[in-house]
């Protein structure tokens, strides 16, 4: 999306986060607050798990991305396109602050920020004085896979993760796969070591599982903002870090090409309201920001960005370990607070879930677990169908555009977005294979959403709908 002026900025905040793991801010203008949060980071896994102590350099950015997100969860954005953007003041101790000082590692850092947020961002990094946590000063026996080949990948406990990592340890399971988790409630835990647990014993491949836990104590979810754009940069810092304290150069993501790309959905949308966090773009720029830090170069590889969701379920790995599909989750707002379903069924995340694992044959594997089932017969509420028709115009959009005699300027006109996304692939790969791969995927996509059973909702006459 084109970036906002910063002039419609309507909203301002200030946080201080002098006292860890506590933080002090306010908020003026817009929805005027000012209060005490506390907040949990438990990164001790990292140094547990790999035995080793977090540099200080490294200690910092799991604060400084810790920090970043919270402000974005709390600053809640105002109405309408010109209540936007914010305005966010940041006051954040560091470890190492001539480091955090540097010109070229400031500019990465609020190149990231502004790319994820479109916000207006100050930050003030000052000196630590307060005690490190116990990852950054306990001692650890170095024991075992040393010199083992290892590789270090993101994962979330979606499908996507789950279905990216059996693929890719299918084909090198030779290799020992760290996970790294970012968790936020016990139930997104539990169910990743499922998950894990059922890879490593049908796939025969070592993993070690890496999990990070953050989150707010006694948060109000409506006193929050929705749209969290810093989440994912959370993740990827930490993951990337994780990465670099094992002697890795790179962090694997697994995220289907439609998704992480996520182009706009319908001319509704305003800001940001798609994801940007696994976009090519952003992990370029997470990339160059940690390769600033670390002195050396890093790079973040998406090795799906070509397939489609229901491409990636359809690997003959998948298959074999099919009955962790159950316990994986995509609903963007899992658990979702409601007895006995934990996902909702109806936001996009879950539409394209339920549609990929249709178009791959394994939607017997799925889950029962959704409040709102488009899939099935039965009354539904009429704002059930919001995320099933944007999905669905997105689809012909890009059916109209690769009937154009150029395909590649026929997206591009109708979603400039894709251009920029392609640029940062162009930086590893010939631009004329990049293009090609992207037409050919968006083609796949668009074959197979018009078989998706839940289409046959759209017809339904508004008489049989509950409203």
């Amino acid at each position: 999306m084109a970036q906002r002026d910063s002039r419609l900025t309507t909203e301002r905040a200030v946080f201080d986060f002098s006292e860890a793991p506590t933080v002090d801010w306010s908020a003026t203008e817009f929805g005027a607050d000012s209060r005490r949060q506390s907040f949990v980071l438990t990164d001790e896994g990292i140094s547990s798990r790999l035995n080793q102590v977090v540099p200080q350099i490294y200690a910092d950015v799991v604060d400084i991305a810790a920090a970043l997100h919270l402000a974005d969860r709390m600053a809640i954005r105002g109405p309408g396109q010109r209540g936007w953007a914010r305005r966010l003041r940041v006051s954040l101790p560091v470890r190492c602050l001539d480091r955090w000082l540097s010109r070229p590692i400031h500019d990465a850092l609020f190149e990231v920020l502004r790319y994820a947020t479109q916000d207006q961002w100050e930050i003030a990094f000052n000196q630590r004085v307060t005690p490190g946590r116990s990852s950054e000063t306990q001692s650890h026996l170095r024991l075992g896979h040393s010199g083992e080949p290892c590789e270090v990948a993101l994962y979330s406990g979606g499908l996507d993760s789950f279905a990216g990592l059996a693929a890719a340890a299918s084909h090198r399971s030779h290799n020992r796969f760290i996970c790294v988790s970012i968790t936020g409630n016990p139930r997104q835990l539990q169910r990743q070591n499922e998950q894990l647990a059922i890879l490593q014993r049908t796939l025969s491949v070592s993993l070690t599982h890496v999990p990070v836990q953050y989150h707010l104590v006694n948060a109000e979810q409506q006193r929050q903002e929705r749209t969290r754009r810093t989440r994912g940069i959370l993740f990827l810092l930490v993951g990337g870090i994780t990465a670099l304290i094992a002697g890795r150069n790179e962090l694997l993501v697994f995220e289907n090409g439609v998704g992480a790309i996520n182009l706009p959905q319908d001319g509704a949308q305003v800001g940001i309201d798609n994801s940007r966090s696994v976009n090519p773009v952003a992990l370029a720029l997470v990339g160059r920001l940690l390769s600033l830090v670390s002195g050396g170069p890093f790079m973040i590889t998406n090795e799906c960005i070509y397939k489609t969701k229901a491409e990636m379920c359809a690997h003959p790995a998948v298959a074999r370990v099919s009955g962790g599909i159950r316990s994986t989750f995509s609903c963007d707002g899992f658990p979702v607070r409601r007895r006995h379903f934990a996902q909702c069924g109806f936001c996009t995340s879950c539409l394209l879930r339920r549609q990929a694992l249709e178009a791959a044959m394994m939607q017997f594997h799925d889950s029962d677990d959704y409040g709102c089932d488009l899939t099935q017969d039965g009354p539904f509420l009429s704002h059930h169908l919001h995320g099933l028709r944007a999905m669905s115009l997105q689809a012909h959009s890009i059916e109209d555009a690769m009937n154009s005699a150029d395909q590649w300027k026929g997206m591009t006109l109708a979603f400039p977005e894709l251009r920029r996304s392609a640029e940062a692939l162009w930086q590893n790969n010939d631009p004329a294979f990049v293009k090609r791969a992207l037409l050919g995927m968006y083609n796949r996509h668009s074959e197979e959403w018009h078989g998706f059973s839940a289409l046959r909702r759209l017809a339904i006459q508004p008489l049989q709908c509950v409203a």
